[in-house]
């Protein structure tokens, strides 16, 4: 254990800081005022959807989806994706994504407001989303992120899901960071089971402001179904992308 312990020193030790960088864990809820974000990776911010390249891998399916984040002032930052492109059988797109994040809390422990919809343009899908993030910055080098997320799907019947997501984030040096994200996903209104996605994600700060980052997901690991627990076998998605930082 005392061996573990100094390996484990000695690692942090060889990276040097990024001079001037903001490390990921201590990255706010929101985009700071009048700071632009380009979000081609996963993880970008505290439980907003994962940008990049997207490859499933069981149904040869490749999505690329790119973000921007706005701060209209600290604690108001607006959203858009635009491109959510897809790639394999023939290059599709999905609708448009917007949001808008309002932060309530601020401080060690921050708290917002984000309603996320789709904009119908290339179909007719239409959706509303209300996420509750909260995240507690437990040290400079550890982040946990909860909340709640209520999707209401209008289609017919209308169906409305609840998801309580989990998720933590360690910088293990300045530049290096790693994390796992659970949580539980509860249809509302149909007889579907409940199930629990699993993650792993990694990155790398190159600079300041600029972050390489890579996530294997499940996104319905293990189902519960009538007392029963099973494993999924649809397989995992891995993402891999840039989330750039500061641009103005």
């Amino acid at each position: 254990m005392k061996a573990v312990t100094i390996a484990a020193v000695l690692f942090t030790l060889s990276f040097p800081a990024v001079a001037g960088a903001q490390s990921y864990v201590e990255r706010p809820l929101t985009t700071h005022s009048g700071q632009l974000d380009l979000y081609i990776g996963p993880v970008p911010k505290p439980l907003i959807e994962d940008m990049g390249l997207r490859f499933r891998t069981r149904r040869d399916d490749l999505h690329l989806d790119v973000g921007l984040g706005f701060g209209i002032t600290d604690d108001i930052e607006l959203g858009l994706v635009p491109l959510r492109l897809r790639l394999f059988d023939g290059s599709d797109l999905d609708n448009p994504l917007v949001w808008a994040t309002f932060r309530i809390v601020s401080g060690t422990t921050e708290i917002g407001i984000r309603p996320m919809i789709p904009l119908p343009i290339f179909d007719s899908e239409f959706w509303v989303r209300l996420d509750i993030p909260v995240v507690f910055h437990l040290s400079p080098h550890a982040r946990l992120e909860t909340g709640g997320q209520l999707e209401i799907q209008f289609e017919d019947p209308t169906e409305v899901d609840l998801t309580v997501p989990l998720r933590i984030a360690l910088n293990v040096t300045p530049q290096f960071f790693f994390g796992l994200d659970t949580g539980v996903n509860i249809p509302l209104t149909r007889s579907e089971p409940l199930h629990m996605p699993f993650g792993v994600f990694l990155g790398y700060t190159v600079a300041p402001g600029v972050d390489f980052a890579l996530a294997l997901r499940w996104p319905t690991l293990i189902v519960f179904e009538r007392g029963r627990t099973l494993t999924d076998g649809r397989g995992p998605e891995l993402i891999l992308g840039v989330n750039v930082y500061d641009l103005l």
